[in-house]
């Protein structure tokens, strides 16, 4: 996974035939690290990195990808879920941001902002409902809608047993259940406003799950450094 990549030449490479997809438009060599990978519904290309934004402007294909950096902020970005085409949603430290794709030209805004910058928003992802969202931080897990700005809707936060927590993924199961890998909290299971958690239990051996996977039988796999553990539910 492109996540996975750290530190590399900052080139794609086609798994198939073992040429450049898409080499970075830059002067010189260059490298950063990878942390989010985003393809919107035309098959354009995002990539999510400690540098800032890069993106394709045609959809997918071997032209370059473009560096997008208006701003100090807008670098260190660890998650991104789509509003609608050519629309999502970002975030990193301290701030989610809002970026549009129009025309050719690129904007963004900042819609959610933290009192304190040094707060890693890690997860955003579209919630069960629409035009919502769901945004996980240290200590912080709670939905939202997107109005002018980020508008808080629901806030399970406090209702999380462990002192401390960070949320690392997401995932949905069917159309009411939410899923959260967390640092600490284990597996946080949100059931139509119910708060769950499974930690160090016969079902999740860790305090500490770093991704969650669904598999066709709507079995739940999570990993974590004791390795792979599942629970139906």
């Amino acid at each position: 996974p492109l996540r996975d990549v750290y530190k590399r030449q900052a080139r794609m490479i086609d798994t198939d035939s073992g040429t450049d997809i898409a080499p970075v438009a830059t002067n010189g060599p260059y490298s950063f690290a990878i942390y989010e990978y985003y393809i919107s519904s035309d098959n354009r290309l995002w990539l999510f990195t400690d540098e800032g934004v890069y993106y394709q402007t045609t959809p997918f294909s071997r032209t370059p990808l473009i560096k997008y950096t208006p701003a100090a902020s807008l670098d260190n970005l660890f998650d991104a879920a789509e509003v609608k085409r050519d629309e999502i949603l970002i975030c990193g430290f301290g701030s989610v941001y809002h970026l549009r794709f129009l025309n050719g030209r690129m904007t963004w805004k900042t819609v959610l902002k933290s009192k304190n910058e040094r707060l890693l928003f890690s997860v955003v992802k579209k919630s069960i409902r629409a035009n919502h969202f769901v945004i996980g931080a240290d200590n912080l897990l709670a939905e939202y809608v997107l109005q002018d700005t980020l508008v808080k809707a629901k806030d399970w936060s406090q209702r999380i047993q462990t002192n401390y927590y960070s949320v690392y993924a997401y995932e949905q199961l069917g159309d009411s259940v939410m899923l959260f890998a967390t640092n600490n909290a284990g597996l946080v299971i949100i059931d139509n406003d119910s708060v769950f958690q499974h930690i160090n239990n016969r079902h999740i051996q860790a305090h500490t799950l770093y991704d969650i996977a669904i598999d066709g039988k709507n079995t739940i796999w999570t990993g974590s450094y004791n390795g792979l553990s599942h629970l139906e539910y």
